[in-house]
């Protein structure tokens, strides 16, 4: 009774006859830009004829071609899946690399913004309470002043001095506004910079 055996050699293993024909489709492959690597096996059909004591083996060379076909186009097909998976790793890599450097650009803006709103608000409350001081000293003189020159010039010194107080404080509480406004105007817009950035890195993401 004759068997049929199915057998996974490796290509080095098949002889120097039947590798001429695949060194030929190898070396195309490779002109495609696929890979191939010489050591996988391939699928071959052995003939088992003659007796237990006495077997005899041969390759169905028919088959072969259409084996080696098979297993060609398979090796490639996991080459080609392989490059594919390598590009769409590189590509999410990419993605996130552009993604990560315009988060870091726009805290950066962020960080440096809020550090000069700081920096603006505390020289306002300075000059704010500065201008305090100074129109509470002004104050006390016009009082003093009037207390010296009679009743009449008291009261109306320390009417005078309120009226300055008054005028102080709404000139100190402008300027701190002010000061307060254009510090929230300088952290906005490094907020919108930073989103900016990041839907821009998101687009070309999205390209690749």
């Amino acid at each position: 009774r004759d068997y049929n055996l199915l057998m996974m050699i490796p290509y080095e293993k098949l002889g120097t006859q039947l590798t001429s024909g695949l060194d030929k489709l190898v070396a195309e492959a490779g002109q495609q830009g696929l890979k191939l690597n010489p050591g996988t096996s391939v699928q071959v059909k052995a003939l088992i004829e003659g007796t237990a004591t006495n077997p005899k083996i041969s390759i169905d060379y028919r088959d072969y071609a259409k084996n080696l076909k098979s297993d060609l186009n398979r090796i490639a097909q996991e080459e080609i899946n392989k490059q594919k998976q390598a590009m769409k790793q590189q590509v999410r890599e990419e993605a996130d690399r552009l993604i990560k450097e315009a988060k870091k650009q726009g805290d950066q803006l962020i960080a440096q913004a809020d550090a000069q709103a700081k920096t603006i608000r505390e020289e306002a409350q300075r000059a704010s309470a500065k201008l305090r001081y100074e129109g509470d000293q002004q104050s006390d003189k016009l009082i003093a002043e009037g207390k010296s020159k009679g009743l009449i010039a008291e009261r109306l010194a320390v009417e005078a001095a309120k009226k300055l107080r008054e005028q102080t404080n709404k000139n100190a509480d402008a300027l701190e506004r002010e000061a307060d406004e254009r510090a929230a105007r300088v952290q906005q817009e490094a907020r919108t910079k930073a989103a900016s950035l990041l839907q821009e890195a998101e687009r070309k993401a999205a390209l690749l």
